[in-house]
């Protein structure tokens, strides 16, 4: 032992005999190897009774004749007869793997630095096979199903420190759980093109980010190449790529993980799918249920936390010829319509917001929605598109949010606005201009009330003003001044029900015209609204039903 670590530890109980750590690095090495390193994979899974916690097990074909068996009163006693036959006959056999516990652990328990050194020979020299608790039943899955990734974490917590130790690992592909095993979360919905074979890899992969390891990972089948359910044929070498990809956050799915909802690979290894979970709640309701208390004392493991599926995300990839996660380009092109209605609303907001969070839709003639300011001569303004606005609120931006969804809030989700603005040669007030507003209240008739109406006045000094109301104040208004209109005019005459109305740029009902005076709408696409609404009207009244 050096001078440096003989300062450090404590000195021996008999200084004159020789100390194990005397004997050079080398020699120490040689010996832990012999000791430790094991030419099988050790099997990490849990035995049998499923209230003992991850431990370590063999096959009893496998070469670690250095972990002996732990025996106790229920297990089976084995004859030589019975091992020779499980050694030529199958490398499976039902209930073949027993717990076992590793010799020399003296070592371990020496000193600390033996403790350590022997520890860094153990995990970092042998192969750890990540199984379930049943190896005879590994390709059952159901409610009472111990995936593989549950015993990854568990044997994690226990060895602790030591993680980083660890460099190889095998999973067995019939421990993984596919999308039909009852033990997933029912509350993130599998897409169309996802098949009830495919396995899940979601826990095991943001349980080796989360623990930062780096290892080799491998994908193995303990059992037979095909399943004992169906036909499929499994590729474990074509599989391990991708999930080795995976692993190295070739992709950037680490940074995603804590919004990651599914990841699940092909069983032919071809391809596999990314799909992530919402952020915020939305329409779906989450999928709370508790598995169900088996005979032979098995407890519920946990409670499924609310999770928010999104499929409209998952994307697939595969594997390039470089090794590389490559994803699968859409079908179709990228439409904004397409986005899930949470993201659809963010981009609204976010696009379309003029202030404080109140999107503005500027009623232009622009297809584009853009705001096109235009000089008027004169202190009156006749706004085109108002059509166009009427479909859009119908079909993409003025829909109407489901009540069951927890997070809505009156007067916030519906503040979709209009924006009237006038550039004026000159100046002038918002008392002064006179705006027709027909084509607008007939347009957002179908909308809500807490919708946002604003008149902004643009002068060439660039002296702006401006005014906001509801919509719903401005329609009592108009409803107003529509009664009082009515009472003067004669019940024969056809366009007296919906005459012309002029507002200032306070809202405010100022002068209203028949519709065949020569101060009457000069837009033709403002005719043709009031018209066809005319037309329904007149439709309704000769049927005897309300327009």
């Amino acid at each position: 032992m050096d001078s440096a670590l003989r300062a450090a530890c404590s000195s021996p109980a008999d200084p004159d005999r020789l100390s194990f750590l005397d004997l050079s690095a080398e020699i120490r090495n040689i010996v832990y190897g012999l000791v430790y390193e094991h030419s099988n994979p050790l099997i990490v899974t849990r035995t049998k009774r499923s209230d003992e916690p991850v431990t370590l097990a063999r096959r009893l074909c496998d070469e670690n004749r250095e972990t002996p068996m732990i025996r106790r009163r229920s297990d089976v006693k084995l004859a030589p007869n019975h091992l020779k036959q499980a050694e030529t006959s199958h490398p499976v056999l039902p209930n073949n793997t027993v717990q076992v516990y590793q010799t020399g652990l003296s070592l371990f328990c020496t000193c600390y630095q033996s403790h350590r050194e022997a520890a860094s020979v153990f995990y970092a020299n042998n192969t750890f096979l990540i199984i379930k608790k049943r190896i005879q039943w590994a390709a059952s899955h159901g409610d009472r199903c111990e995936c593989a990734s549950y015993v990854l974490v568990e044997w994690l917590k226990r060895i602790s420190t030591y993680t980083s130790l660890v460099k190889n690992m095998h999973l067995d592909l019939d421990s993984m759980c596919p999308l039909d095993c009852g033990e997933l979360d029912k509350s993130f919905r599998r897409g169309s093109n996802a098949k009830s074979g495919d396995v899940d890899f979601t826990k095991f992969l943001t349980t080796f980010w989360s623990n930062n390891l780096q290892e080799n990972c491998s994908v193995v089948c303990v059992k037979q190449p095909f399943n004992q359910n169906s036909d499929v044929f499994r590729e474990p070498s074509q599989i391990t790529k991708l999930v080795q990809s995976i692993c190295e956050d070739s992709s950037g799915f680490k940074a995603y993980s804590l919004t990651l909802g599914r990841i699940i690979i092909k069983m032919n290894g071809s391809e596999g799918s990314v799909a992530y979970l919402t952020t915020n709640k939305h329409i779906i309701e989450p999928c709370l249920y508790v598995n169900s208390v088996m005979d032979d004392g098995y407890e519920p493991k946990y409670t499924h936390s609310p999770k928010y599926a999104c499929e409209e995300t998952a994307r697939t990839f595969s594997l390039d010829g470089d090794g590389q996660i490559h994803f699968q380009a859409d079908e179709a092109a990228a439409h904004l319509l397409n986005l899930p209605e949470s993201l659809r609303r963010k981009v609204w907001n976010i696009v379309l917001s003029d202030a404080e969070g109140h999107p503005r839709i500027p009623l232009d003639t622009a297809t584009d929605l853009r705001t096109t300011m235009a000089a008027f001569s004169s202190l009156r303004a006749h706004f085109g598109g108002t059509s166009k606005l009427e479909r859009l609120i119908d079909s993409s931006i003025g829909y109407k949010p489901e009540y069951q969804t927890r997070n809505w809030r009156w007067g916030t989700d519906m503040s979709i606005g209009f924006l009237l603005e006038i550039n004026i040669v000159a100046p002038a007030k918002l008392e002064d201009v006179r705006i027709a507003i027909m084509p607008l209240i007939l347009a957002t008739s179908l909308t809500w009330n807490d919708h946002q109406v604003t008149i902004r006045v643009t002068t060439p000094e660039r002296m702006s003003a401006e005014d906001s109301s509801t919509l719903g104040s401005l329609r009592r208004r108009v409803l107003t001044a529509l009664g009082a209109y009515s009472k003067k005019q004669s019940s024969q005459n056809s366009d007296s029900m919906c005459p012309e109305l002029w507002v200032n740029g306070r809202g405010t009902v100022k002068e209203i015209n028949r519709r065949d005076n020569v101060s009457g709408p000069s837009d033709p696409e403002a005719l043709q609204l009031m018209n066809s609404h005319d037309a329904r009207g007149s439709a309704a009244a000769s049927s005897g039903t309300d327009p």
